[in-house]
């Protein structure tokens, strides 16, 4: 079980950190400025810079899930929460 945030600035997953979750958050982040807060952030297990932003929800997410399986986060079958 994983958590892949979707987030321009990475407040979301640093939100989503605070509650101290047992499943690894792995954020995705529009610069490599938020990427860098978001590796000292206490929670988050990995964080990507993810470039374009998208137009839309579905397409981002769609751009997201690609990138997870390149980098190798995310495997077919395998329950994730976007």
């Amino acid at each position: 079980d994983k958590v892949l945030v979707v987030s321009k600035s990475g407040t979301t997953a640093r939100i989503l950190a605070r509650h101290e979750i047992e499943q690894p958050i792995y954020a995705f982040v529009s610069s490599e400025v938020y990427k860098r807060r978001l590796m000292l952030t206490k929670g988050i297990f990995r964080a990507f810079t993810q470039e374009p932003m998208y137009s839309g929800r579905d397409e981002a997410v769609g751009a997201v899930l690609a990138h997870a399986k390149k980098e190798g986060v995310i495997e077919e079958g395998e329950k994730r929460v976007v």
